[in-house]
Parts: C-alpha cells; structure tokens; sequence
C-alpha cells in the first residue's frame, strides 16, 4: 500500500502537500496562511513530512532531503512516549 498504488494514500499525502505549497506560496504575503517567517514554514513542512512518513514510509524517503530526514529522526525521537497508536489526522 503507497502512494502510487492506493488512491487513498496518494490523496492523503496529496492534501499534505498541496497544504505545503499554500504555505510556502504565501511566506511574507500578509495572508492567513503566511506563518511569518521561513524558519516557522521550515518546522511545519517537518511536521508534515513526519506525517507522510507515518502513511507511506516509501514516498517519503524519495520525498525528504538527508537533512530534512535527520530533522525528523530528532522530532521523532524527542517527542514524549504516547503509550497508544494514534496516527496523524490528515
């Protein structure tokens, strides 16, 4: 199961990016979606590929750079242990 083989994976992580590029296209456009500054686009484009890791593992190693990889691995690994399966909200 992965993006380019289930329709409802692609369209989840299609959301996501599509969400990515809405933020990316208004940095410093005084919109509501303008977070303000490059480094706070940086930390939710992080968050957002945690979240396509946890529903195509795959496509998002074809999908972060090594750098952005290593930033997830650091969140990843740092976040407080949960104790249940809760999958990210999409």
């Amino acid at each position: 199961m992965g993006y380019y083989t289930d329709e409802q994976v692609r369209a989840r992580i299609d959301r996501i990016l599509q969400f990515n590029a809405a933020i990316q296209a208004n940095l410093h456009m005084k919109t509501d979606l303008d977070l303000g500054s490059r480094q706070s686009s940086q930390r939710l484009w992080v968050q957002l590929l945690i979240d396509i890791r946890a529903i195509d593992e795959d496509f998002y190693m074809s999908l972060a750079s090594n750098e952005e990889k290593r930033l997830v691995d650091q969140k990843i690994y740092s976040k407080p242990i949960s104790g249940g399966d809760e999958k990210p909200a999409v």
